[in-house]
């Protein structure tokens, strides 16, 4: 360090290259903005102060970053893959695990955390190439989603009226009974906006039947109307009840018991549910057949030339014996 004189003679004077100001009396005062320029100030600086949203903060926090040597934690990138959000819960669930009590021990869970995301990738792309290409069309992914939930809901409704029929309380799980419930209201809704169109329709339909007028074309139309006017009678005197998803809710679920009424009607909107549930689930089983082939056609083809899933093998092998080691050496410190 530089003391005394020397530092004096180092150091730039806070004057140096400019124009010095006149001798003989003091620098004179600065000229007083007026009130257009201090306005002007005021809009420019209000224009943009810099991002102000979470998201933007994120985008713009690395711009000034140049090597990343001295960073406190290192981690990956934040991006659409929310690669980062997985790394920040697997280390606070390994810290939890490890109480790690040293700076080598925090850099160990660091570097563990990675291994783990790298493992998940390993296991993603090894999925990737089993898996044929058909797999990946968006008509395909939508028909078995569709697929998924017929199947889930025509579980759902099966078990519900299971229990209403038999007189026994229901006693579905939370989840269950809420999507259930939800779909009662749903339907509820639906009939009832239905009937109103339907009903002048019904009307001249049953008339012409009554004269000998019914065509045969009309047999299937009427039976729908029927069926759509059973629904709604029923609905009528309990419409609130059942447009009540958490009171409908408790009923799936065995916390509430329905009589009368509002037990004709469940049992009726839940058959309702179920035969369409089931109709889509019959409607999409030609897909799940040709998705079946499809992977039998490419399990066929990997057996001929296993290249790239052995190399996949090899990595996610390697992967797991450095995790398997960082956890050693982690509890080995931990005593």
């Amino acid at each position: 360090m530089i003391l005394g004189p020397e530092r004096q003679q180092l150091t730039v004077p806070p004057g140096a290259g400019r124009s010095a100001p006149p001798t003989g009396g003091a620098a004179p005062a600065a000229k007083p903005r007026t009130a257009a320029q201090r306005e002007a100030s005021r809009r420019n600086g209000a224009k943009s102060r810099g991002p102000t949203s979470a998201a933007g903060k994120t985008r713009v926090r690395a711009n000034g970053l140049r090597h990343g040597l001295r960073a406190e934690k290192l981690g990956p990138p934040a991006d659409a893959r929310g690669l980062d959000h997985d790394y920040k819960r697997t280390v606070r669930a390994l810290v939890e695990e490890f109480g790690p009590t040293s700076f080598t021990q925090l850099q160990t869970i660091s570097s563990l955390a990675r291994d783990y995301l790298r493992l998940h990738t390993a296991d993603r792309m090894l999925d990737a190439a089993a898996t044929p290409g058909v797999f990946g069309a968006r008509e395909h992914k939508e028909q078995y989603q569709m697929h998924r939930r017929a199947r889930r809901l025509e579980r759902q409704a099966a078990d519900a009226l299971v229990a209403l029929r038999s007189g026994e309380p229901a006693d579905l799980m939370l989840r269950a009974a809420d999507q259930l419930a939800g779909h009662i209201a749903n339907l509820v809704e639906q009939v009832e906006a239905e009937w109103a169109d339907a009903k002048e329709q019904f009307a001249e339909l049953v008339q012409f039947e009554s004269q000998g007028e019914f065509a045969h074309d009309d047999v299937e139309e009427i039976a729908e109307l029927r069926q759509l006017k059973v629904l709604a009678d029923a609905i009528r005197p309990r419409r609130r009840v059942l447009r009540d998803m958490e009171r409908v809710s408790k009923a799936f679920r065995g916390a509430r018991t329905v009589h009368g009424v509002e037990h004709r009607a469940l049992v009726l909107l839940l058959t309702d549910i179920h035969h369409n549930a089931r109709s889509s689930v019959i409607g999409t089983q030609h897909m799940l057949r040709v998705l079946r082939e499809a992977a039998e056609a490419h399990l066929a083809r990997l057996a001929g030339d296993p290249g790239q899933l052995q190399l996949l093998e090899q990595y996610r092998r390697q992967i797991e014996r450095t995790i398997a080691g960082k956890i050693r050496a982690l509890r080995a410190a931990g005593g």
